[in-house]
């Protein structure tokens, strides 16, 4: 497939994606097209302006991978139109799931040694995205709408097995990125568009590299918080932090100020945010 342009993105997956968005989580946002994607992302719920965004060099990237264009496009879409679902629930609770706060004493031990928290800010970032993701894609599920994301998955994996790190520093940075990735795993595994031989290889993977107990402690974590739950979140959250990257993380108040501009429905001034130590 070759480069898409913002009009051939314009398309009835398109529509069909925001049309299921409203149907299932019953709000109406704009959706735009745009080229480069600054996140390893084929669409985001754009937060300071409450819209969708979804990446044409994504949808190419995540197309030459095996995922069908237009699937994935429709349920992209679709799943942002959840995020912007919890954004108001969110709101409505006192918690903000997207700012961070990295303690300049945090580290992240190893048996290789340890790490500077601060340095995973990224990772920590998209790991709270990810554990967020599971819910919303186990509701569009109920639809009949699968996650199509998990096809680019399995291609990652193929690469990965080709050049699987001997050296111990290797695996180790093999081991912190599977736990990085470990919830959206879970997700394709769960409700991936993929055949089963697909979702064996996914877990085969994961368990090689962090072991079996571990895949069935985060599965019955990540999968026991229901769409809409934010107390469940914020334990899961904290919980995931200190099982499996033995972090300290806690929600804790912040100043609205401090967030940025956010859509009118944030009024409060403060809400409760992660902060890991």
């Amino acid at each position: 497939m070759g480069k898409y342009s913002a009009a051939e993105l314009h398309s009835k997956a398109l529509r069909d994606g925001a049309r299921l968005g409203r149907e299932i989580f019953g709000l109406s946002m704009e959706v735009i097209v745009e080229q480069e994607s600054p996140w390893p992302a084929v669409a985001m719920y754009d937060r300071w302006a409450d819209r969708v965004k979804i990446f044409a060099n994504r949808v190419a990237q995540e197309a030459a991978a095996g995922a069908d264009s237009e699937r994935l496009v429709t349920q992209a879409v679709a799943h942002e139109f959840g995020h912007g679902r919890e954004a108001r629930l969110f709101a409505e609770s006192g918690v903000c799931p997207w700012y961070l706060c990295v303690d300049a004493n945090c580290k992240l031990e190893t048996e290789q040694g340890f790490y500077l928290g601060k340095d995973f800010h990224r990772e920590f970032a998209q790991l709270t995205s990810r554990i967020q993701d599971f819910p919303i894609d186990r509701k569009l599920s109920e639809y009949g709408v699968r996650d199509q994301t998990a096809k680019a998955r399995i291609t990652r994996i193929e690469q990965l097995l080709q050049r699987e790190p001997s050296d111990p520093v290797g695996r180790m940075q093999l081991r912190l990125q599977t736990l990085f990735y470990l919830p959206s795993d879970l997700r394709h595994h769960a409700f991936g568009d993929i055949s089963d031989e697909d979702k064996i290889r996914i877990r085969q993977f994961t368990t090689s590299v962090l072991g079996e107990r571990t895949w069935e402690q985060a599965a019955r974590l990540i999968s026991s918080r229901e769409f809409g739950d934010i107390v469940t979140y914020e334990r899961i959250t904290t919980a995931y932090f200190r099982d499996f990257l033995n972090i300290e993380a806690k929600f804790e108040s912040v100043a609205r100020e401090r967030l940025g501009e956010l859509p009118v429905f944030w009024t409060s001034p403060t809400y409760r945010a992660l902060h890991i130590y």
